[in-house]
């Protein structure tokens, strides 16, 4: 049976207990309704027998007793009114004691020839009083008064007496059951008291036995924790398993500790080995650590010589733009110069030169040559190696960089649209600049490839609360969705003619994010202008205010 027990888990147990003990409540219940429904039995008798013929007793008693005085009127009655009344009443009464004795012949629990005999009793004085009326009826008073107070007295007595049987036999039996019930409920109330007593104990005793087990169970399962962390803490060289004969909750804990203590030994040698192993290699990786410093000093300083390779390239091929922008530049007043110069050498072959036409040849010269010159410092100031951050103002950062590259957009017909705010940066100007350009350019170079009459650049800087969001889009249909996110990668290029480097977008991430702690990013967008609807790529520069 306790190996039983011991496979059970511990709710199990305390249910099981919990039923043991339900069971004796009901046991003890159910007894003590049945002795109450015994008492109940029993009063029900007492009222059924002692009572009620107790009760009829009397009735017969007090009609009796009615009845003699009635007859007592009837002999001293003065005239036949008062007899007839007193007749009438003796009837009454005497109907009364027959309904009566019907009664107790039916509850009377004792012999019932008792019952029958005081009635016959009863039914005999009714020949004595017909007697004494009739006596009364012929005029005799004193003859009846004779039989009322002699013969009628004698009945009387006789039945008095033998209803006095009936009474003491009612009171014995009503005693009898008063013992029963007092002898009854004293045996109740033993019972319940021995039975609550035994269900306490018996409930104790489960819930000790419960506890003693799961406290020997929880005692074998501390000592074996407490040996396995012995084993963690290096205090001992060896652990052992816990022990457990039962299936319930704590032997399925032993069992997992069990599991995990195994699982753990097994590391701990495991990690004895390759400590062993570390130890052997750990000579071989500290010399390889002395050479590792050099090693990637010498890595860093290969990957910042490829850096500014990378940079240098991005200038040359920048440089290489500002030539082609310089040469579109110089070609319209270079012609104006040569056009000027030929006009006076023509009009003073021809003499025609004079005074005013020679000033006016020297002023369209002059005026040629100083914009030559404003545009060899302009591209000069963009090379210039800055980096030093300054106050700059967004509008006009836009209008040095259109400086640089607008011969080229005005030769390829396209449209820029400006919406600039008045914003104030602390920026790197020139490295603004060549992103600013990098990204025109890219937009130019796409928007060349259509065939569409109408190219478009839109160009819009608004301030947000902490930074700049500048966005500049094309209608030129937009990145082909298998590259968009290529488009940054250093030496990637769309251009299929040997002209892209691949490192204008790439620099342009690195300027942005690195030197100006901001974001760059592009996405495809549809957009309407002029009812017309379009697709392009839109390149967004944010930039942090301070």
């Amino acid at each position: 049976m306790f190996r039983f027990l011991e496979n059970i888990s511990i709710v199990t147990k305390l249910v099981i207990s919990f039923f043991i003990v339900v069971i004796l409540f009901l046991g003890l219940s159910i007894y003590s309704l049945s002795q109450v429904n015994l008492m109940k039995d029993l009063f029900i008798n007492l009222y059924k027998h002692p009572y009620t013929v107790t009760n009829t007793i009397r009735d017969i008693d007090i009609n009796i007793i009615s009845m003699h005085r009635y007859m007592k009127d009837i002999a001293l009655a003065s005239n036949t009114v008062e007899i007839k009344r007193a007749i009438f009443m003796v009837n009454q009464h005497e109907e009364n004691v027959l309904d009566s004795f019907k009664t107790l012949e039916d509850r009377f629990l004792g012999d019932e020839k008792k019952v029958l005999s005081a009635k016959e009793a009863f039914l005999k004085w009714k020949l004595i009083r017909q007697e004494v009326i009739l006596s009364m009826k012929r005029g005799d008073f004193k003859k009846a008064a004779n039989i009322t107070k002699k013969k009628g007295y004698k009945y009387i007595n006789s039945l008095h007496q033998k209803m006095k049987l009936l009474t003491d036999f009612a009171t014995k039996k009503a005693l009898d059951y008063y013992l029963n019930v007092i002898k009854n409920a004293e045996e109740i109330y033993f019972v319940i008291i021995m039975s609550v007593i035994s269900i306490m104990i018996i409930g104790l005793a489960i819930l000790f036995l419960v506890a003693r087990y799961i406290k020997k169970q929880l005692s074998f399962l501390q000592k074996g924790v407490l040996n396995f962390f012995k084993y963690l803490n290096k205090e001992t060289n060896d652990v052992t398993l816990l022990s457990y004969d039962s299936k319930d909750e704590i032997g399925k804990i032993s069992q997992t500790i069990n599991t995990n203590i195994t699982y753990t030994k097994n590391i701990i040698e495991n990690e004895k080995k390759l400590q062993e192993e570390v130890n052997k290699h750990q000579l071989m990786i500290i010399e390889l650590n002395k050479n590792l410093s050099s090693r990637v000093k010498e890595e860093v300083e290969k990957n910042i010589d490829k850096e500014k390779l990378l940079f240098q390239q991005s200038k040359m091929a920048s440089m290489g733009e500002m030539i082609e922008n310089i040469a579109h530049q110089w070609r319209q007043p270079l012609s104006v110069i040569s056009t000027a110069a030929m006009g006076v050498k023509i009009k003073d072959e021809l003499d025609e030169l004079n005074k005013d036409s020679l000033n006016y040849s020297m002023d369209t010269i002059n005026n040629s040559v100083q914009h030559l010159s404003q545009t060899i410092t302009d591209f000069r100031n963009f090379f210039k190696v800055d980096k030093i951050k300054k106050e700059i103002v967004l509008i006009n950062t836009f209008e040095k960089t259109f400086k640089l590259i607008s011969s080229q957009f005005r030769t390829s017909s396209i449209t820029v649209i400006k919406n600039i705010e008045d914003i104030t940066l602390h920026e790197m100007e020139n490295e603004l600049i060549q992103v600013l350009i990098n990204v025109l350019n890219n937009a130019r170079d796409e928007l060349l490839k259509k065939t569409e009459a109408k190219k478009i650049i839109f160009i819009n800087a608004t301030k947000k609360e902490k930074f700049v969001e500048i966005c500049i889009k094309d209608n030129a249909g937009g990145i082909p969705t298998e590259i968009i996110n290529k488009v940054f990668s250093s030496h990637f290029t769309t251009k299929q003619d040997s002209s892209g480097t691949g490192i204008g977008l790439y620099m342009s991430k690195m300027i942005v994010e690195e030197h100006m702690n901001g974001k760059i990013e592009v996405e495809n967008c549809n957009f309407t202008y002029e009812d017309i609807s379009y697709t392009g790529a839109q390149f967004k520069v944010i930039l942090p205010l301070s």
